[in-house]
């Protein structure tokens, strides 16, 4: 009479198990409870162990699944492998005195989470992403642990995409210290979609380095 129960809690166990092979993810949310990151090691048809972020407000997504990853010279590449081994968690509500600028009080309030990944079961090819959750929005970096040999690394390029839902609104300015104007994500040019910058030159490079804020 107890060999089907035993059969459905052996194969639950089994779907767990398996599950958990194929992704790990973390989630940080804002002091307020509106922005949340999400991170997750997943495998993909083409490789394993490949990194994915994402950002919603309000349950709404803001940044779609987006890929992450680090270029380097030597091989392997930090882009795929990856398995998530901890994470740590911290929070921040200060104040300091800027300078200068607008205000004379800056508020520091954030939610911080430290995910710690390794590449290929080697715990010598560490991996860590810092991620900041304010109630403004969110900021991550790449960190490669200093006591380990890849501290020391020849970047060559980098993977971290930012995906959109189309017809995503932008601000964007023809150079720093000028008028912003709201356009569609596309590929922006000037004189055609935006109107040429006034006081810097157009070079390529300073295509390259347009302020853009996203609403």
């Amino acid at each position: 009479m107890n060999t089907p129960l035993k059969k459905i809690v052996i194969a639950f166990i089994c779907l767990v198990g398996t599950a958990s092979l194929y992704a790990q993810s973390l989630s940080t949310k804002s002091p307020d409870g509106n922005l949340e990151f999400n991170i997750a090691v997943e495998n993909a048809a083409e490789a394993r162990g490949q990194l994915f972020y994402g950002l919603s407000y309000k349950g709404k997504p803001v940044i779609l699944k987006s890929r992450l990853g680090i270029v380097t010279v030597d091989l392997p590449l930090w882009t795929e492998d990856f398995v998530l081994t901890g994470h740590s968690r911290q929070s921040a509500d200060e104040k300091w005195k800027p300078v200068y600028g607008e205000r004379s009080l800056v508020t520091n309030r954030y939610n911080e989470c430290t995910v710690n990944l390794v590449q290929g079961g080697d715990t010598a090819r560490a991996l860590q992403i810092l991620i900041r959750v304010y109630d403004e929005g969110a900021a991550f970096c790449y960190n490669f642990p200093e006591n380990l040999s890849t501290s020391v690394l020849h970047i060559k390029d980098e993977k971290t995409e930012f995906a959109f839902e189309e017809g995503a609104i932008a601000y964007v300015s023809p150079s720093a210290q000028e008028l912003y104007y709201a356009r569609p994500l596309q590929d922006w040019s000037y004189g055609s979609t935006l109107p040429p910058p006034a006081w810097a030159p157009r070079t390529p490079d300073y295509e390259s380095e347009r302020p853009l804020t996203l609403v």
